[in-house]
């Protein structure tokens, strides 16, 4: 199943939450394969296993079967609500800086401040925003600053749960297209959840489609969403004309 350039594997995963007789299983089998500077969709109706998908892969969710094999650096995440993630008491800087704070080899805090504000510039954000707290930002420059969070200890490999959908369109097209300039530019693979088709269709390459936590097809997005053969993508296409 691994190509040269995989970054990372999925083989036959099976997770859910609980223990024993409360065990509720909602990923069955799953098969995934992401390349170096490859975008994937994952698609599906809410509650099939998108997110379960996602936090299995950071280690969030235990795997009852199956392996999950990274070949490049450890994943991070871009969430829909990233104001949630982002502590309210402390500046941006200070949140910027935290991830390289825990690295084991700790950068002096010139460097922490250094590399802070080259990745908010990267992300849009000038120097002035590391002073502001996520209260003082809107929707569109929390999602920047989480965006810059996920880059900032140089993985290559971004796992982005819907995260435009809680964003008016103008801003979801300005999030989208950094996105993908940050992905050529640094040659970045996102694993990219949505139930935006239209969202799907204009950021990814291949996309897989999940029912009931199950993928019942995937394949180049032209080709799935020119010529689904499942009846559930058939469906989803359906109901998102």
């Amino acid at each position: 199943m691994g190509r040269k350039s995989t970054v990372l594997e999925v083989r036959r995963l099976c997770a859910g939450y609980g223990k024993r007789k409360k065990y509720r299983q909602v990923l069955f089998d799953v098969d995934l394969c992401l390349d170096r500077g490859e975008i994937l969709g994952l698609v599906g109706e809410s509650g099939c296993g998108k997110s379960t998908l996602s936090k299995a892969i950071l280690g969030f969710v235990p795997a009852k079967s199956g392996q999950i094999i990274h070949h490049t650096s450890r994943p991070q995440m871009v969430f829909q609500d990233p104001f949630s993630s982002l502590n309210p008491g402390k500046k941006i800087g200070w949140i910027l800086e935290e991830p390289l704070r825990m690295q084991k080899d700790r950068l002096p805090a010139g460097e922490r401040r250094e590399k802070a504000v080259t990745m908010a510039r990267r992300v849009g954000l000038d120097e002035s925003f590391l002073e502001r707290y996520p209260g003082d930002l809107s929707g569109g420059q929390r999602q920047r600053v989480s965006i810059a969070i996920s880059l900032i200890q140089g993985s290559e490999l971004i796992l982005a749960d819907e995260p435009v959908s809680a964003l008016d369109v103008t801003i979801q097209k300005q999030i989208m297209e950094l996105m993908l300039g940050l992905q050529e530019e640094l040659q970045l693979s996102y694993l990219f959840i949505s139930h935006d088709l239209d969202v799907i269709y204009q950021m990814c390459d291949r996309v897989m489609v999940m029912q009931a936590g199950r993928i019942v097809e995937e394949g180049e997005v032209e080709r799935v969403f020119g010529a689904p053969e499942h009846p559930y993508t058939k469906e989803l296409l359906a109901a998102s004309l």
